[in-house]
């Protein structure tokens, strides 16, 4: 009996560990707390920023470096000459050294022996033109082979009257380099002081007087007797005096035909004003007929050129 207990006791003790093996053992269940919020600072509350934790890819601002205006070098400009480039110009312009001066006054017919030297020549100026562009003073006919004074119109325009009309058939003398041009020497005269009168129309014994001619010649026929002395008759209808010299017309078109000239030094040697005391009288003239911008005319000198004769 008491066998029979323990084995049924030991039978049910089986049965209930092999009860308990058999069901799966519960999973535990785990709640998670609630997550903490995470104040966010205001700016009252903000740590400052040498607390703030660096990010680690947080930059650091450069340090400025200062900037520096570049200099500039004038450009120069092709119209505005630098004053370098002047300087150069005038050093070129004007010679360091001037010229040799020849003490004395020199023929003219010597001038070939002084190229680059500054000289005074003298003589007698036999012909004259006035291209418009320039001004030339001769004394020899033949101009290509001689001597020449040079006058350019700015310069002619400082001389109190034209230099063609005011030194023709004068003596004068003459002060500058001499230089070459296209084989012959020549002066250029730039100021009024570098030429003067010394003489009337003297004409040196080497030369050939204007031929006369014997008969007194209608004014009309003047242009025929270029480089002749002649006596012409006519009416004076026309006077005008521009303060540089007096014309003496014998028609109103005064551009093409003969003219009568007379400058102001030698003006006062008449007995009255030469353009209102010739005005409508009838006069006689000589001189030699000379060519100016293409018409003829007389140069008066002395009151005994001209006389009145009605």
């Amino acid at each position: 009996m008491m066998h029979r207990r323990r084995l049924s006791l030991a039978l049910f003790c089986l049965f209930l560990l092999a009860g308990c093996r058999s069901e799966p053992a519960a999973t535990p269940i785990v709640i998670a707390a609630p997550p903490t919020a995470t104040a966010v600072p205001t700016a009252a509350h903000r740590p400052p920023a040498a607390a703030a934790t660096a990010s680690p890819t947080s930059r650091t601002a450069p340090t400025p470096t200062p900037r520096t205006t570049p200099t500039l070098s004038p450009i120069p400009s092709p119209l505005i000459p630098t004053p370098t480039a002047l300087a150069a110009q005038k050093a070129e312009a004007e010679p360091t050294t001037p010229p040799p001066f020849v003490a004395g006054v020199v023929d003219w017919r010597e001038a070939a022996q002084y190229y680059g030297q500054r000289i005074t020549v003298e003589g007698l100026i036999v012909r004259t033109k006035n291209t418009g562009k320039v001004v030339f003073l001769n004394f020899d006919p033949d101009y290509q082979h001689t001597l020449t004074l040079v006058i350019f119109p700015e310069d002619a325009a400082r001389f109190p009257a034209p230099p063609e009309e005011m030194f023709l058939q004068r003596r004068v003398r003459a002060t500058g380099t001499v230089q070459e041009y296209q084989g012959a020497p020549e002066i250029i005269v730039r100021e009024p002081e570098q030429i003067e009168i010394v003489g009337e129309a003297e004409l040196p014994l080497t030369a050939t007087p204007a031929p006369a001619v014997a008969a007194i010649v209608d004014w009309r026929e003047a242009a025929q007797y270029y480089g002749q002395r002649v006596t012409v008759e006519g009416l004076i209808v026309r006077t005008k005096n521009t303060g540089k010299v007096v014309f003496l017309n014998f028609d109103p078109d005064y551009r093409h035909t003969l003219t009568l000239v007379i400058f102001p030094e030698d003006a006062a040697r008449f007995p009255a004003p030469p353009e209102e005391m010739f005005l409508q009288r009838r006069v006689r003239a000589t001189g030699t007929v000379q060519e100016y911008q293409g018409a003829p005319e007389i140069i008066v000198r002395e009151p005994e050129q001209i006389q009145i004769v009605d």
